[in-house]
């Protein structure tokens, strides 16, 4: 469900941050200085929003440790490192401590977490519903944006509006149908339509 309402926004708002804060913002700037970093706290934010279901699913079982380890794990490593990488690089190091972090949080949670719950579920849950939409839906945003940067020289903001929405659409449709239930349902009512027209 994360990859189908979560990573179209998230993916559009990466490949078009500079777009949508100079809509929103209007000051070049300030939008040259930030879209960078907008681009990167959204991956953050995408990685952090793939932790919330295995978070709730542990709660769900009474298994609270696996949290409170992975935190005050995170605490240890996240504070010296944010010091560090926004004193050298500024926000964009800053940025890209959260996005190891979650992302090295997210694979060794999900690892322990089906040793103990959802046994032999992990490669097909991760695959279908994590990996194939992230990877289709990432294709149509940097499709999306580089067809905008060829095509398009001057563009006005009706224009860019428009690209947005469109990635924003088109990222929802390949996301539900890379999804692995939603694909497998779609295709399961199909051929229960194909037997009824045979019949």
């Amino acid at each position: 469900m994360a990859s189908i309402i979560i990573l179209p926004i998230s993916i559009t708002m990466i490949f078009f941050s500079k777009e949508i804060l100079s809509t929103w913002i209007g000051d070049s700037t300030v939008v040259n200085n930030t879209y960078i970093l907008l681009s990167l706290l959204t991956v953050g934010t995408t990685i952090k929003a793939y932790m919330t279901l295995p978070y709730t699913l542990q709660l769900a079982h009474g298994w609270t440790k696996l949290a409170f380890y992975k935190n005050v794990i995170a605490v240890i490593i996240i504070i010296p490192s944010m010091l560090w990488a926004a004193q050298m690089y500024q926000g964009i190091g800053a940025a890209w401590v959260l996005i190891i972090l979650y992302l090295g949080l997210l694979i060794f949670e999900i690892i322990i977490m089906h040793k103990r719950i959802l046994k032999g579920n992990m490669r097909k849950r991760y695959g279908y519903d994590v990996f194939i939409p992230v990877s289709i839906v990432s294709i149509v945003g940097l499709a999306a944006h580089e067809i905008l940067d060829i095509l398009l020289i001057d563009v006005s903001e009706v224009i860019t509006a428009l690209a947005v929405f469109c990635t924003l659409l088109f990222s929802f449709i390949a996301s539900a149908w890379s999804t692995g239930n939603l694909n497998a349902r779609v295709m399961s009512l199909l051929k229960i339509k194909e037997r009824k027209k045979i019949v």
